[in-house]
């Protein structure tokens, strides 16, 4: 009933993205990881990861609307309370339910799956090279563990931004020679085939495993509702 309630999981991630590189910042091990987003992908669909799911708890009740609802999970009436300017809906998990003297109530709260992607070994990736960040660079934009997800996301772009400048991180491009006479006079002799895109991610934990990390990094393929549309 949950999973209906938030709708489907849809293709958002490295499917959507027209990224040519990916950046990982892995704060943990104190590492930005850069490799080719085409070779994740044909990896991917090659069949050569499996896949894994995120779950989370969400409340599927509207508390601001409603005086009074039922509770997704068990069907039962919902009753709003309220405590020390906080308000919540709530029911005994059963009709008069003790058990070691203790009520058992729930909130209306379930567990859904939220997200798929796979967990990929850096070192499986040819393309893959992982660089230290700098301390000074680290400490300037310190990500720590309970730091929100959208600030997680901007101290990486800045991290991974800074390395580039300083030129940290290596970026492979194809290269192609120019054979049009008119662009050889305004000496042009080489050119890059595609243009540089780079979508960068915090992967708070991930990394190789010899340094501290998880052994992996995360490749997001589905997530439900990503754009936050109630």
């Amino acid at each position: 009933m949950c999973e209906e309630e938030f709708g489907k999981m849809i293709e958002y991630g490295i499917y959507t993205e027209e990224s040519s590189h990916r950046v990982h910042i892995c704060p943990i091990v104190r590492r930005a990881y850069i490799f080719n987003t085409k070779e994740v992908l044909n990896n991917i669909r090659s069949g050569n990861y499996k896949g894994m799911e995120t779950f989370g708890w969400t409340n599927v009740i509207d508390e601001t609307t409603h005086e009074e609802d039922f509770c997704p999970i068990h069907g039962e009436k919902m009753t709003l309370y309220t405590k020390g300017g906080r308000s919540w809906y709530s029911h005994l998990y059963a009709p008069g339910l003790y058990i070691k003297r203790k009520k058992y109530w729930c909130n209306g709260k379930c567990e859904i799956k939220t997200a798929i992607g796979y967990r990929i070994e850096p070192q499986s990736l040819k393309s893959c090279k992982g660089i230290n960040i700098p301390v000074e660079m680290s400490n300037k934009h310190k990500i720590k563990q309970f730091t929100s997800l959208s600030q997680k996301g901007a101290m990486a772009e800045y991290i991974c931004q800074e390395m580039i400048e300083q030129g940290l991180i290596p970026i492979q491009i194809n290269i192609k020679q120019v054979n049009k006479k008119k662009w050889q006079i305004k000496g042009l002799d080489l050119i890059s085939e595609k243009p540089i895109t780079i979508q960068v991610k915090c992967d708070y934990r991930g990394g190789n495993l010899d340094v501290g990390g998880t052994g992996y990094l995360y490749i997001q393929t589905h997530e439900r509702n990503p754009f936050s549309i109630t």
